[in-house]
């Protein structure tokens, strides 16, 4: 067995070592102890079920006829208790329950399409030095531990290091390709959403490409990218959004339109107003000139102040929906009239970034999404609490005290009042989130049915779970027929977090239930009503 020095900070779960099994299989485990030094064995479920172990001179062994009843990240926790009845050793064991014997057989690979770059970060090759990037050939196949998503990229632990970047990097999705078994990862961005802006203006801060696709320039011939140089001032028509490059078009340049340049790269405005719009937005576009009603009834029902017309073709950022039969209720994050309202469902189109949204009925969803952590796992792995918290200030709209990055700020705050380590314990979490002007409902005795209730309002509620041995928090952020949506800042369980993304994922119930608790013994703290009403009347 390993020993770990502090149950405080476990150290992050090592799913190299997982081990792939079939939902509602049996399991068998078996091992070695020290017998001379511990008198007893426990064996504990990430649900906290014990099970029965057999352990005698110096050797254990599971067996579990049901196995887990659940797919997604699983794992168990072992014991041992020496003579005097205190816990002297502990061992993490870590699964993936799959839906079959074939997922649970075939491991992730990354496929080299065309020649391309392994690189530290996630930019342009041209911009990183000899000692940040390293070529792979077509043809190349590597074997992959985890994945996520970055703006143009894939982000990778790879099971073997390429030297000299190691095992995490960054490859262009558009020269590699991601799969298991013979299925192939969606990985590029689509349905993308393009404004037309009169007199608008794309500034050049760095030199830099505009190129005629989503790839790094060194993939790109001559004809297909054209150089254009700091300061240039260009007059641009129309834009989009693509993680983080801008699909334009441009007049008077040598692409056709539309093309692409990175968003870091450049300014683009309209009237001296800077453009800006998050990858991750919550947003409804009006398809065919309606009202905003404030009540969900018959247009011609409500006098003309509980109504305002929004011109079809016209965005709205949200702070939140709820898909109620035929209508949509929204709240808007700036609105000139009414901050909350109803539409007909069938004349608008939702999305999140770039991706359209196919709500069913009785379905809450929140704009708030997790950054992603463009850091080796195990570094991000101390942080996971504080980018949980961090996803709900900007929820709220409140930024950084200090010239600091938020995170970092508000890992400094729990340092220096509550001491090193403290960012997995509740009360500090509490503690902080109270030192920045919210209020909160905090109960260990929650039920869904509260929990939905809270969503509905708008309400994002940091979650207490049994993801991982650290019980790290999520954020809930939606639900549906099928489950909750969460913000998991290690990623997607579903996939045994095998995917790092923090964005907004589904979590069937069943599972939802086994790591949170059942009705009436779920741990979370919601963002009050009064702190809520009180940021919309900023």
């Amino acid at each position: 067995m390993t020993a770990v020095d502090s149950l405080a900070l476990p150290l992050p779960p090592d799913y190299a070592q997982a081990i792939p099994v079939v939902v509602a299989q049996a399991l068998q485990l078996k091992g070695a102890y020290d017998a001379q030094s511990i008198a007893k064995l426990q064996l504990t479920t990430d649900s906290g079920a014990r099970l029965p172990i057999d352990y005698q001179s110096g050797n254990w062994q599971l067996v579990w006829s049901s196995g887990w009843t659940t797919v997604g990240a699983h794992w168990l926790q072992m014991q041992g208790y020496g003579p005097a009845g205190v816990v002297i050793e502990t061992q993490f064991f870590y699964f993936i329950v799959c839906p079959d014997l074939t997922t649970a057989s075939t491991s992730l690979r990354l496929r080299v399409l065309q020649d391309t770059w392994f690189k530290a970060t996630a930019q342009d090759s041209t911009q990183l030095a000899p000692s940040k990037k390293v070529r792979l050939r077509a043809g190349e196949v590597f074997d992959v531990l985890c994945y996520g998503l970055a703006p143009a990229h894939c982000r990778l632990v790879l099971t073997q290091p390429i030297a000299p970047i190691g095992n995490f990097g960054y490859v262009d999705i558009t020269a590699t390709e991601l799969l298991q078994g013979d299925q192939i990862y969606q990985l590029s961005p689509v349905d993308v959403r393009v404004t037309e802006i009169a007199g608008g203006q794309l500034l050049v801060k760095r030199t830099t490409y505009l190129k005629s696709r989503l790839a790094d320039s060194t993939h790109l011939a001559l004809t297909q990218k054209q150089q254009l140089v700091q300061g240039q001032l260009l007059p641009l028509h129309q834009y989009a959004r693509c993680d983080d490059h801008w699909q334009v078009t441009l007049p008077n340049t040598d692409l056709p339109a539309p093309a692409f340049i990175a968003a870091a790269d450049v300014n683009l405005r309209s009237l001296d107003t800077i453009v800006d719009v998050a990858a991750t937005e919550l947003s409804c576009e009006i398809l065919q000139t309606m009202p905003l009603k404030q009540r969900p009834v018959a247009p011609d029902h409500l006098s003309l102040t509980e109504k305002v017309s929004l011109a079809a073709g016209s965005m709205h950022c949200l702070s939140h929906y709820a898909a109620v039969g035929p209508q949509l209720q929204i709240r808007l994050r700036s609105a000139p009239v009414a901050q909350t309202g109803y539409l007909d469902r069938a004349l608008v189109q939702l999305r999140r970034g770039t991706q359209v949204l196919h709500p069913g009925s009785e379905q809450v969803e929140l704009g708030l999404s997790i950054r992603r952590c463009e850091q080796p796992p195990d570094q991000d792995w101390p942080l996971l609490n504080i980018r949980s918290v961090s996803a709900i200030l900007q929820y709220l709209q409140i930024g950084a005290k200090t010239q600091l990055p938020l995170a970092d700020e508000l890992l400094q705050w729990c340092f220096e009042h509550y001491g090193a380590g403290s960012q997995t314990d509740r009360t500090c979490l509490q503690g902080l989130l109270q030192a920045y002007g919210i209020q909160l409902e905090s109960r260990s005795t929650w039920t869904s049915e509260q929990l939905r209730a809270s969503l509905s309002q708008g309400v994002p509620i940091l979650l207490f779970g049994r993801f991982t041995p650290a019980a790290h928090c999520i954020v809930l952020v939606g639900y549906g027929p099928s489950g909750w949506l969460v913000c998991d800042p290690w990623g997607d369980a579903t996939t045994g977090y095998r995917c790092l993304d923090g964005s907004p994922v589904w979590y069937a119930k069943d599972y939802f239930t086994a790591m949170v608790g059942v009705d009436g013994a779920i741990v979370a703290d919601a963002v009050s009503q009064d702190t809520l009403g009180s940021r919309e009347s900023c």
